[in-house]
């Protein structure tokens, strides 16, 4: 009996193993986007960067690539629903934000001359029926890096001819 309880119990940690496997797979493709840029959680920052300079709450990271171009939705509650504007306080040259109501996304398509990190600071603001207009502010990063052209193997002969 002990025997058939360790063979079980090996065969629901492996199932138990699978299912978090994929769910962590299935995560990173939720996460990953096919338009060339992969987004971070504030928590899980694939790349070193300096604290002091995130002037803000940090509330976002980016690794794309030069050329690749970036749209996303700008997130945000209101708990009374409220439209919004929403600002770019500090960012590279060509980040845009745009929208209008409560609908808002940044959009950017970084150049070769903008490879390296970028620290973006956006504000947003309500709009209220009355009273007093509330703000907050968040910084995101973003890691720009150099296209990756596969490498070319070259027949050492020139152009094929007949050598000597």
């Amino acid at each position: 009996m002990k025997v058939r309880s360790l063979v079980w119990t090996d065969k629901r940690f492996n199932i138990i193993g699978l299912a978090v496997l994929v769910a962590v797979m299935l995560l990173w493709i939720v996460i990953s986007n096919a338009g060339g840029y992969t987004c971070y959680p504030s928590g899980s920052i694939p790349f070193t960067y300096d604290p002091n300079q995130v002037n803000f709450k940090l509330i976002a990271a980016v690794s794309m690539v030069a050329g690749e171009s970036l749209t996303e939705p700008i997130n945000y509650d209101d708990p009374d629903g409220d439209p919004i504007v929403a600002r770019i306080l500090t960012g590279p040259a060509n980040f845009t934000v745009a929208g209008q109501g409560r609908d808002w996304s940044v959009r950017w398509t970084p150049t070769v001359n903008d490879v390296g990190l970028h620290y973006i600071d956006l504000q947003i603001e309500d709009i209220p029926d009355g009273g007093d207009a509330l703000t907050d502010e968040g910084t995101i990063l973003i890691m720009v890096h150099k296209a990756n052209a596969p490498p070319i193997l070259r027949w050492l002969c020139g152009d094929g001819g007949v050598g000597g």
